[in-house]
């Protein structure tokens, strides 16, 4: 039955916008809800006595593709078939039903499996028996209605769906069929899902405002397209209509001529709903302010000449897409009737798109579902310029009878279904293409579709060609279409085998693999071969979705079959390590290049993922670190690295598992293994050769008359450093690694600087001989066993003194030196002057007379120059000159001086005692050069260098922790902390030095000395505060602090304060702080409560009393100096006064002696 559709109207030669393609119609279930009277309205020639559907199958055998002989199916007007096949449709059809052929598995209308039947028309296909009693309902009328629905025909929706009884191909929903059942009760029943609901207007695509919405169908609609709708519905019977949306192709008209105008008389009136508005001409696209769709001047005045022209009835103006639009002539001539050729017209269309709205609109005739066009020589230039897609202006009529029946029946000579159009005296053309290799098992089956829709004939020349011949359009379309459905559906690709024996993993036994391969993807082709580098492949080619899934199949075959090599980056010089640490733990074949750092694997996917997997993880456990060796050093150190056989690495390792390089080229060390245990070899290793690389620290010089000490001890020092050790002049120069050296180094300084001494003396030079001896026996017996050395250098600016220096191993200098002062310290020398007559008679022959007076004495008596001297103990020396008196009265005594004193080693002054000497050194006014220890040691130097190496080592010395200066005893290092010159603090409690403030702090955290103090000092200020606030009465203790009106409060509150129950964080300080207010409150007062809350006054008093301490023991020092000396003093006038008595006592035997020898 044919359908009457309420359309809006629209304007001339505007295609519908509506979204998705749709109108809003008023759909009646069939002819009789329309009622009789509108029975005479379908006047048309109807649609249904011939589809001619647009398909290239219409022009051949639907079976065997011939063109011979062809009869339509009366049952499926787009479906012929040959004289041949007709007449095996006859005899199936005469005998009855017959059973499904095998193979098929399923209704070809619907899918369903059950019940099927051969369908006579086909016998390759089946049929279910609901798709069979819809088959023959259309064979009876002349039309087919297939099942292809699956989802609902109003909602979209998936679930519950039931078919149409009257419309097979149609299904809908629970919610649907319960609406659709209602709506053919009532017209104004028109509810469907709320889940097509819209905020929009249905009709226009308005946006609808909140009181527009008129939600009686589920949707909304604006004013304007509701009031239409309602006068639109007013004047039709709701029994069996439904409104709903519906293809606007899919509706036909039900008369062959309409009226130029509506019924309102309106003709212009070309409004639409204002959701449609645009703002460009709809024919050029000229910038428009009009509402709705509108054209400019030029276009409207065109648009008007054309429909004066033409009979407006059954005729419109629209735009198509021209690959619709179908030849009604199968020839057309080369040129137009004003003689421009067609090739002209094509180029100037290609040349400027906009010439087509120059052109007259070409006149199309809608005839059996089709559009065929009636100015053919046009629309082959269209064809030739444009693409299909590509809308063209046209005039439409809807169908032959509104153009004419004679004129469209004279002009329709088409024969291939109005696809192609020969021109007379067009010659054929023929292009020859390149296939791609091994296609044409792939392209030669496509070749008859492509034929039969074009015309051309494709024939392909040996493999690798292909032959197109026919007219150019021809041709061009068969090419076209050949890229399109051939060449763009084809794709060719390889897999790298890697391995020759995979080949029959992916054949399989006798095919099986390839088989199943070929089952699964029918329109795809495998090969093997090899590429240009001789690697063998797999080629798969076919289809292009088929060849993709095939390439990945066979891939996974060939990476889980395929035996190959894989390649593994290694870190830098790692080879080796790798090579002992994968021993024994993978089992595929493996092989290491050392010098590239590369690990190859052969093997499985699985056996290599495997592999990889634990050269990885071994790698990211893996570190090497690199040491470099001096340059000119590098031998000696890399062979003192290795040692005899590896030991010195070998115990340098020990139990890990790292790895020592030692590359001798390159002059570095490579510490290989995993980073829990490089770290820690790297350090030994780094230490190794820091200790055993050679230097040179800076030269010594040595201490003067330290030549010889330094010497004798010097290969001592060798073999306990094993250091290179020099001596050139007073430089000592020392090489070898660290360790020696320092030990070297070390050894020296202790042996210049606290081993070895020098005490030098100012001797007379009468008793140099003496103290030499004969023959230099008395410095032989000096020297015996001990490691001294005695000299004797001269002094140039005084004569009459001597230097003897004796320096050598400080216990045997300290040991020597005591003996030569106490045998030179009780020793003087005088001076004789005497008349030269008398010298004479004095000596007398051969000395005789000097010889008596010496007889019994230790003196020596120099006579051969005026003044004489006499030099000896001091008491012999009073006895000779006693006796050289008594015979010689006239004698007179000149200088006494002393035999031996202490020198400074600075400026060789000489001084009666140590103490003198060191109260020298330390005096600065005297400009003396020397230096003496300051820890009270005893040692003087020369230089205030050579001083502070000594100090540095001497036991006695006090340093101070941040400014290493040295000091003589604790008590001045912690005044110099004090003063805070530097950054060393001292702990106030302990008074221990620090190095800095933060560890004297920590340190004062866990000092009990401290905490008792600042306890202390917290507990005197706190009482201090507290009796500032009293009166002098209840501090002494005069009275009670109970009883005291101005006190008692304070203490009160100052007992609440300090209560010890109340300060549980200051429980000691409390309770003494307490302690002491009880007594305040009782009357037993306080004793001097500010004394021990005053630090400030207590250093004070400490300073002053160091200061005390010090002044009394320099005077006790100078009170012990000039004891010293008056004890010196007594001594020499002891010695006097024995020499006198002992004189006295031996006159008168000398005077006799003296007379005998005179006479």
């Amino acid at each position: 039955a044919l359908l009457k559709s309420k359309i809006m109207p629209r304007a001339p030669c505007q295609r519908s916008s509506v979204p998705n393609g749709s109108v809003q119609v008023g759909l009646e279930t069939s002819k009789q809800v329309l009622g009789a009277e509108k029975d005479n309205q379908f006047s048309g020639s109807g649609w249904a006595a011939a589809a001619w559907q647009r398909r290239g199958s219409t022009w051949a055998c639907a079976r065997c593709d011939s063109s011979v002989g062809l009869q339509r199916d009366p049952a499926d007007l787009d479906k012929s078939y040959c004289s041949a096949c007709w007449a095996s449709w006859e005899k199936p059809r005469s005998q009855g039903r017959k059973t499904a052929t095998s193979g098929v598995s399923a209704c070809a209308r619907c899918g369903s499996p059950e019940g099927l039947q051969p369908d006579p028309a086909d016998l390759e296909t089946c049929c279910c028996p609901i798709c069979w009693a819809s088959r023959q309902k259309s064979h009876d009328r002349n039309c087919r209605s297939t099942v292809t629905a699956v989802t609902c025909s109003r909602c979209g929706s998936l679930d519950g769906l039931t078919q149409d009884p009257k419309y097979l191909d149609k299904c809908y929903c629970s919610d649907c069929w319960v609406a659709r059942e209602k709506s053919q009760g009532s017209k104004s029943m028109r509810q469907i899902p709320s889940g097509l609901a819209s905020a929009s207007c249905a009709r226009c695509g308005a946006t609808a405002s909140s009181s527009e919405k008129l939600a009686d169908d589920g949707k909304c609609y604006c004013s304007a397209c509701w009031s239409a709708w309602n006068q639109g519905s007013a004047a039709t019977s709701t029994a069996g209509r439904s409104d709903c949306e519906v293809p606007l192709g899919d509706i036909q008209f039900s008369q062959s001529s309409i009226s130029a105008s509506f019924r309102d008389g309106s003709k212009s009136t070309r409004q639409i709903p204002s959701g449609l508005a645009s703002a460009s001409c709809a024919r050029c696209g000229a910038k428009l302010a009009d509402d709705g769709k509108c054209y400019c001047s030029a276009c409207w005045s065109a648009w008007k000449q054309g429909t004066a022209a033409t009979s407006t009835a059954g005729r419109s103006d629209c735009e198509v897409p021209l690959g619709d639009i179908q030849f009604s002539q199968s020839s057309i001539s080369a040129s137009f009737r004003d003689g421009q050729t067609l090739d002209a017209t094509i180029d100037l269309l290609r040349d400027d798109a906009c010439v087509i709205h120059q052109i007259p609109r070409i006149r199309v005739v809608r005839h059996q579902g089709k559009l065929v066009t009636m100015d053919n020589r046009r629309l082959y230039c269209f064809r030739m310029a444009f693409q299909d897609e590509k809308l063209v202006p046209v005039a439409l009529f809807t169908d032959k009878a509104s153009y004419g029946c004679a004129e469209f029946d004279s002009k329709l000579s088409t024969i291939c279904g109005g696809h192609q159009v020969h021109i007379v005296g067009d010659k054929s053309c023929t292009k020859e293409v390149s296939l791609p290799a091994e296609s044409d098992w792939f392209v030669r089956p496509r070749l008859r579709s492509i034929q039969l829709s074009i015309g051309a004939k494709l024939h392909i020349v040996g493999k690798s060609l292909l032959r197109v011949v026919g007219t150019q359009r021809q041709v061009e379309d068969a090419l076209r279409k050949y890229n399109r459905d051939v060449l763009d559906k084809y794709k060719t690709c390889s897999v790298a085998l890697l391995d020759r024996r995979v080949q029959g993993l992916i054949v399989g036994k006798k095919g099986a693999n390839a088989g199943a391969l070929k089952n699964r993807f029918p329109c795809t082709r495998l090969t093997f071969g090899e590429d240009d580098h001789g690697i063998p492949v797999a080629w798969i080619s076919g289809l292009v979705d088929e060849v993709d899934h095939a390439q990945h199949d066979v891939s996974a075959m060939v990476t889980k079959f395929a035996v190959s090599e894989e390649q593994i980056v290694l870190p830098l010089h790692s080879g080796r390590f790798f090579c002992k640490a994968l021993r024994n733990k993978l089992l595929i074949l493996y092989s290491i290049d050392e010098e590239s750092g590369t690990m190859r694997i052969s093997g499985t996917a699985e056996q290599r993922c495997d592999a990889r997997r634990e050269v990885e993880e071994l790698i990211s456990r893996f570190s090497c670190k690199t040491l470099e060796v001096p340059g000119a050093d590098a031998p000696r150190l890399q062979a003192r690295l290795i040692g005899p056989k590896g030991s010195n690495i070998k115990q340098l390792v020990g139990d890990t598992t790292v790895q020592v390089e030692v590359a001798k080229s390159e002059g570095t060390v490579h510490i290989l293994g995993f980073q829990d245990e490089v770290g820690a070899v790297y350090a030994r290793v780094r230490a190794f050769l820091l200790d055993n690389t050679r230097i040179q620290c800076p030269p010594l010089t040595l201490l003067p008359d330290s030549y010889w000490f330094v010497a004798e001890a010097l290969k001592y020092v060798k073999d306990k450093s094993r250091a290179h050790i020099f001596i050139e002049g007073q430089v000592v120069s020392i090489k070898g690694n660290r360790e020696q050296v320092g030990v070297a180094e070390d050894m020296l300084m202790k042996l210049l600087y606290k081993d070895f001494h020098v005490r030098t003396f100012i001797v007379n030079s009468n008793f140099v001989k003496d103290l030499i001896g004969k023959g230099g026996s008395n410095v032989k017996t000096l020297s015996d066993g001990r490691n001294i050395w005695i000299d004797f250098p001269e002094r140039p600016d005084v004569s009459s003194t001597t230097l003897c220096r004796i320096s050598g191993q400080r216990a045997d200098v300290e040991e020597v030196s005591s003996n030569i002062w106490s045998q030179l310290s009780r020793s003087i020398v005088i001076e004789i002057y005497m008349h030269e007559p008398e010298v004479g008679r004095t000596i007398y022959t051969r000395g005789a007379n000097i010889s008596s007076f010496k007889s019994g004495l230790q003196v020596e008596v120099w006579d051969r120059s005026m003044p004489w001297r006499v030099a000896g103990p001091a008491s012999d020396v009073h006895t000779f000159i006693a006796r050289l008196r008594v015979r010689h009265p006239q004698v007179h005594l000149g200088q006494q001086s002393e035999s031996i004193s202490f020198a400074c080693p600075g400026c060789t002054r000489g001084f009666a005692s140590d103490a003198e000497v060191l109260k020298h050194v330390a005096s600065s006014s005297t400009g003396c050069e020397a230096a003496a220890c300051v820890g009270g040691c005893g040692a003087v130097y020369t230089s205030c260098g050579a001083c502070r190496k000594h100090e540095e080592l001497c036991s006695k010395v006090q340093k101070c922790l941040a400014c290493m200066q040295h000091f003589a005893n604790p008590e001045c290092v912690l005044k110099h902390v004090r003063s805070k010159v530097c950054e060393a603090r001292a702990c106030v409690g302990c008074n221990e030095v620090f190095s800095d403030a933060d560890v004297a702090a920590r340190h004062s955290e866990g000092c009990q000395p401290y905490l008792v103090k600042a306890l202390k000092e917290d507990m005197a200020k706190h009482i201090s505060e507290l009796c500032a606030q009293l009166c002098s009465a209840c501090i002494r203790g005069d009275q009670r602090g109970s009883d005291c009106q101005l006190c008692k409060k304070r203490l009160r509150k100052a007992q609440l304060e300090w209560h010890p129950d109340k300060n549980p964080f200051k429980r000691e300080l409390a309770t003494n702080v307490f302690r002491h207010v009880q007594a305040l409150w009782e009357g037993s007062g306080v004793d001097d409560p500010t004394s021990s809350g005053r630090p400030e006054r207590e250093r004070a008093q400490q300073e002053e009393a160091e200061r005390k301490r010090r002044r009394q023991a320099e005077q006790e020092e100078e009170i012990l100096l000039r004891q010293e000396a008056e004890r010196i003093k007594r001594n020499k006038e002891e010695e006097r006064r024995r020499a006198s008595e002992e004189e006295k006592r031996n006159r008168p035997q000398s005077a006799e002696g003296s007379f005998c020898a005179m006479q």
